[in-house]
């Protein structure tokens, strides 16, 4: 984290240094971390919660504890919306809501901007939706249910131009590059675009690395298993 705090202090991003620093350290300002422990004590609620979810016979519990963001980083993903302000918000993986409510607690206190979200899984986003009204968050979201290959392009499309994506789905390599090359050209100039799970797999890992030397892009900054880039 230190590393990547200086990174962004070179390229002159302390806003988002701030956010990177505040939120690994749990330092949130009031408003925000006020807003993380209402979420954290709807995940409490869905980690104890044995009914079936997934089709697969995954329980509440089960998919909450392997596909949510831990609290730490869906507190960077709060801090880095709340630092860029922006209008348009799209995330690929909704799972159960958690990091969907991160981000529109941070467009709520922002008091602006609308958060699309995707997730395969109609179960899934049933749950989700719960998630945000309990949290009065339900009227900043707009969950999309299918596959990313059916649901990314009229997202980016109707979104467009797109501030801030973070891509959270379909871990491996030659996906995640796809999806990064079919967001570009809706991509407001100076957009933020963040990946979860870099270091998940070898294929993420390549991915990654791809992704740091492309062109049309400022900076690419990995902290932990997030990689941040700012285009250009």
């Amino acid at each position: 984290m230190v590393a990547a705090e200086s990174a962004l202090r070179r390229r002159g991003e302390d806003g988002l240094a701030r956010a990177v620093a505040m939120s690994y350290r749990g330092r949130l300002p009031a408003a925000e971390a006020e807003w993380a422990e209402r979420i954290e004590r709807v995940r409490v609620d869905l980690e104890a919660c044995n009914d079936a979810l997934d089709r697969d016979g995954r329980t509440v519990a089960d998919v909450t504890r392997s596909g949510s963001k831990r609290r730490r980083e869906a507190s960077m993903l709060m801090a880095l919306v709340r630092t860029e302000r922006p209008a348009s918000v799209i995330e690929m993986g909704t799972c159960v809501g958690i990091s969907g409510a991160y981000l529109a607690a941070a467009l709520r206190l922002n008091g602006n901007g609308v958060l699309v979200t995707l997730e395969r899984g109609a179960e899934r986003v049933g749950l989700a939706r719960q998630v945000w009204a309990d949290l009065g968050l339900a009227d900043l979201v707009d969950a999309r249910v299918g596959r990313f290959a059916n649901t990314l392009a009229p997202a980016l499309s109707d979104q467009e131009p797109v501030d801030f994506l973070f891509v959270d789905g379909h871990h491996e390599r030659v996906p995640t590059l796809e999806f990064y090359a079919a967001a570009g050209p809706h991509l407001r100039a100076g957009a933020l675009v963040v990946f979860d799970d870099i270091r998940w797999s070898d294929g993420m890992r390549e991915a990654w690395a791809d992704i740091e030397r492309q062109p049309d892009q400022q900076f690419a900054v990995k902290v932990g298993d997030i990689g941040i880039v700012r285009r250009t």
